[in-house]
């Protein structure tokens, strides 16, 4: 188990906006399937609890090390979006695995978030391999080809 500081960060805002489908909420905690692991990880105020994973995979795949408030100056550049700023501050891009996200995007097509979830979940348990994390069961996505 390891906990990071974090500053200028959301976990649900980032975790739930739709970058990312294959997520499940338990309790407090995300349980995370993506890039070949199966995490799950909390936020606590400004801490970061997470399980499953090391500190430099969080680091990188949260974009962590980026200095957000320097993008955020750098496109705030109209009302529209200095109010999406106000409104979901600390969101982050997340370091997604290109197949999984071309996937992805093809599953959204005139979709919703659940909608999306679904279709990735059940291509998942057809295809991909079964994992488990504290009594969690999901699935790998599967490889091309």
């Amino acid at each position: 188990m390891g906990k990071i500081k974090v500053k200028d960060f959301n976990l649900a805002h980032t975790l739930e906006c739709g970058q990312i489908f294959r997520i499940n909420r338990v309790n407090s905690w995300y349980f995370v399937n993506a890039q070949d692991k199966f995490f799950k990880i909390k936020q606590i105020r400004n801490e970061i609890e997470f399980h499953g994973v090391d500190k430099d995979f969080v680091v990188h795949f949260f974009s962590l090390n980026e200095n957000l408030p320097e993008i955020l100056k750098e496109i705030n550049k109209d009302k529209y979006i200095e109010k999406s700023i106000g409104k979901y501050r600390g969101l982050r891009l997340i370091k997604q695995e290109p197949w999984e996200c071309l996937i992805s995007f093809i599953c959204s097509s005139a979709s919703n978030i659940p909608r999306i979830r679904s279709k990735l979940k059940a291509l998942s348990e057809s295809f991909g391999k079964k994992i488990t994390l504290d009594g969690v069961r999901d699935y790998t996505f599967p490889l091309p080809g």
